[in-house]
């Protein structure tokens, strides 16, 4: 009666026991694991097949334009998420393609292909900078298309960034123009009220009358347009307004980063595993 209850305890539901499946692994062994280890060394087999491929990455600094305000001094050329979604655009890639001789259409070269599936944006996070990112199938490649993709994107902001500084420029040349009519105005009267006078002689009453005609809201004014001017001048200092720059050299990878060969062994060994499994289990099931 115990030797009933125990070996019904060692049976699962389906009545198959642990020495059953002991056995089945035993004499089915070689089969499953000779297919595992053809099954890895297909997928490494397989992975030779691919071309290797090299990312380049740069990473941009977006331009500003300095406003002269105190709660919002500086704007950006273009916000950051609009860069990245500038680059991810087909317009943009079909562009960078025609920049390099390259087919735009899909499937006709290989090179085209990798290209567009490949070239990506992202903002670094907690910053306003952008990092782009595409692969080449040499790191010449890699690092040439990735300068192509850099410069389109930096003469887009070019053009934004042009008219900002025109507009500043327009302002300062309105502002040397009020300096100039003050200037003119106070060379004026200062000639007028010395007319006549000669030396050792008093300025006559209706001199000084003349000469307070430039008075005090006049000096004042001529005042508030320098110091106008001069910020005008601040605000287009290089380092206060610029347009989009690379912050370092393009980088490349040293290695390929594609195809990843280990997870084409790992996907062929289990694939074979798979097979082994059920090539084993249907000739243990024929016995």
């Amino acid at each position: 009666m115990a030797e009933n209850q125990n070996s019904s305890t060692e049976r699962y539901e389906d009545g198959i026991s642990v020495a059953d499946i002991v056995g089945f692994l035993r004499a089915q062994l070689w089969r499953i694991v000779g297919l595992l280890v053809a099954g890895a060394v297909a997928g490494a087999l397989v992975s030779f097949t691919h071309p290797r491929e090299w990312e380049a990455s740069s990473v941009l600094e977006i331009g500003q334009i300095d406003n002269g305000l105190v709660n919002q001094p500086t704007t950006p050329v273009d916000p950051p998420f609009r860069a990245v979604q500038r680059v991810k655009v087909e317009p943009f890639t079909d562009q960078l393609l025609r920049k390099l001789s390259l087919p735009v259409a899909t499937g006709e070269n290989a090179e085209s292909d990798l290209i567009r599936r490949s070239i990506n944006a992202e903002v670094v996070p907690t910053t306003d900078l952008v990092r782009l990112t595409v692969r080449g199938f040499s790191p010449d490649k890699a690092k040439s298309t990735l300068k192509a993709a850099q410069d389109d994107l930096i003469a887009i902001h070019d053009v934004i960034f042009r008219e900002a500084v025109a507009r500043l420029n327009k302002r300062l040349a309105d502002i040397d123009s009020d300096i100039a009519t003050a200037k003119a105005k106070r060379d004026q009267i200062e000639s007028t009220t010395s007319l006549g006078t000669r030396p050792g002689e008093s300025t006559p009453p209706v001199n000084v009358l003349l000469g307070n005609m430039f008075d005090v809201s006049d000096r004042a004014l001529l005042e508030t347009l320098k110091k106008n001017r001069s910020d005008v001048t601040q605000q287009l200092s290089a380092d206060r307004t610029f347009n989009t720059r690379p912050i370092a050299e393009i980088a490349v990878s040293q290695r390929p980063v594609a195809p990843k060969r280990s997870l084409y062994v790992i996907v062929g060994a289990m694939i074979g595993l798979l097979i082994g499994l059920l090539w084993a289990g249907r000739r243990h099931a024929r016995r």
